[in-house]
């Protein structure tokens, strides 16, 4: 029988310790689904104490098996898992001796010893709801916390509904009435009245807000009934009655779809205190200029105002788009957020200078920075420390170097980067004027157009496949060659060179060469394809 000298606990069983193990490796969860109650044979006077056993697959004896209510981390570690069990008055009649965990494939996992506790039935005349816990450390085998608490008692749904009525009842913004009124009227029955904003008999029921009472203290919302009306229940004391309280209204000749806020200042007594309601359905200003009533208008400002006023439609319209500033340097400028949105011109006599674009904040994001080169100066282009330079798709932008009469714009992206998106300059790096400038090489033409060209030596009465630098997409319009070596041979020899098609080949093509009569020399050809 427990004592001072007793000890309380659990532990994992081999089982237990086996099947985490397994979870763990195989990183699956690891479902603990039910508590099992024991009471170890019966009276703790009549029957020894369990002792729970590591080997052990199940209770002395079993009284009671149900699934867990919750299972949840302890707030007060991390490592340990809450599992708890609700009994209500109805389940009992037996002491609680021995407890156990099962997971959810029956594996006895857990087991433990609690201070012996009889749960009684109801119809003993004691039934209580119960919560029993227990705390498990599942990080490793360490013993088992566990904790049976008889004085925890479960709130009823009816309890716990009206708890939080009562608390919502207390916040400003109240359920909508369906009429209001327009001036004092008899706080009772159904019928229309002097003061109603209401053309037919009300229903009871119908919430209404009262707000034009001779004796303001009267002032509020009401239930309609036949007889005497009373407070709804979300503004019947003070504590639900307070400034700021607010209140719309669904219909009415007058009011329909209005909006009203308690103006009175706290502390209110309910009855006491005179309760004054304002429309707020327009907002607190009706303003002519601007209005916001119907279509919103305001004042359009002159084509060229830089003042603070409002930018309508038709200002913008006016002013069409232009640069915030306009700016010039002449030599190695570090530019500041004052040049986003506006245009730089890069001048000055120096043969070459850096550019520094601005810095970046997280306001300039999507800003957008104008260069134009004006002079003869080679400017380089830079990005501050800490960002990068790409082109449109993303790539990575090395060292671009403005020009006379170029133009480029770099967008602040939402990444640490400029990004290259307009002017002349993004033309040298787009796929539809890429080039590849050798003496073998091409280049392309938004139409489409590919030229393609290249030096080659052939041997005499040799023909040559040549293979292009790329493959044209769908078409070769033609080729040719010259020479490289004429009048070499003579003035009694001939040299012939020509180039053709490869048949249908779009990467590749034919090329000879032919000297004569009596001497023969390995030629220079430089060949030029046309295709698309």
């Amino acid at each position: 029988m427990a004592n001072l000298t007793t000890q309380f606990g659990g532990f994992l069983t081999t089982i237990g310790v086996a099947r985490q193990t397994n979870a763990n490796a195989l990183g699956i969860p690891w479902k603990i689904s039910h508590m099992l109650i024991g009471d170890a044979g019966g009276d703790p006077a009549q029957f020894p104490d369990p002792t729970p056993s590591p080997s052990q697959a199940a209770l002395v004896r079993r009284v009671y098996r149900a699934p867990l209510n919750s299972l949840y981390k302890s707030p007060q570690d991390p490592g340990v898992l809450v599992a708890e069990l609700i009994l209500p008055p109805d389940i009992g009649g037996w002491w609680m001796r021995e407890l156990a965990l099962e997971d959810a494939d029956g594996n006895f996992v857990a087991v433990a010893k609690p201070a012996p506790s009889y749960k009684p039935l109801l119809t003993q005349g004691s039934g209580r709801t119960q919560t029993v816990r227990m705390h498990v450390v599942f990080g490793n085998v360490a013993n088992v916390a566990l904790k049976i608490d008889p004085a925890v008692v479960t709130a009823s749904r009816e309890w716990v509904d009206l708890r939080i009525a009562e608390e919502l009842a207390k916040l400003d913004a109240k359920t909508s009435c369906r009429y209001a009124t327009k001036a004092a009227i008899n706080l009772s029955g159904l019928a229309v009245q002097a003061g109603a904003d209401w053309v037919a008999p009300l229903a009871a029921g119908d919430r209404i807000l009262v707000k034009n009472q001779t004796q303001a203290a009267l002032n509020g919302i009401y239930v309609a009934s036949a007889g005497a009306w009373l407070r709804s229940t979300d503004a019947d004391s003070s504590a639900k009655v307070t400034a700021g309280l607010t209140v719309s209204v669904e219909t009415g000749v007058t009011q329909a779809d209005t909006i009203w806020q308690l103006v009175t200042d706290d502390p209110i007594v309910l009855g006491g205190t005179a309760l004054t309601f304002m429309d707020i359905t327009n907002g607190l200003a009706r303003l002519l200029s601007p209005a916001f009533a119907g279509v919103p208008t305001a004042p359009a400002p002159t084509q060229f105002d830089a003042s603070l006023r409002l930018a309508t439609t038709g200002y913008v319209t006016q002013v069409g788009q232009r640069y915030s500033t306009s700016a010039s340097i002449s030599g190695a400028t570090a530019l500041s957020a004052s040049a986003i949105g506006g245009i730089t011109f890069c001048g000055g006599t120096q043969s070459s200078y850096v550019v520094t674009l601005p810095e970046f904040g997280a306001s300039t994001r999507g800003g957008l920075v104008t260069l134009a080169g004006n002079s003869e100066a080679l400017v380089t282009v830079a990005a501050p420390a800490g960002a990068s330079l790409t082109l449109t798709s993303g790539g990575v932008l090395l060292n671009p170097v403005l020009e006379r009469d170029e133009t480029a714009v770099f967008m602040q992206t939402s990444g640490i980067e400029w990004r290259l998106v307009g002017g002349t300059l993004a033309l040298k790096y787009s796929t539809q004027f890429s080039a590849s400038l050798g003496a073998t090489g091409w280049k392309r033409e938004p139409s489409g157009f590919i030229e393609q060209w290249g030096v080659v030596t052939i041997e005499d009465n040799i023909q040559m496949t040549i293979t292009l630098p790329i493959a044209f997409n769908t078409a070769v319009f033609g080729v040719m060659a010259t020479t490289q070596n004429a009048g070499l041979l003579g003035g009694d020899q001939f040299m012939t060179v020509g180039a053709k098609k490869n048949g249908a080949s779009l990467s590749t093509i034919l090329i000879d060469a032919n000297t004569g009569p009596s001497r023969s020399l390995a030629q220079t050809l430089f060949w030029r394809a046309y295709g698309k």
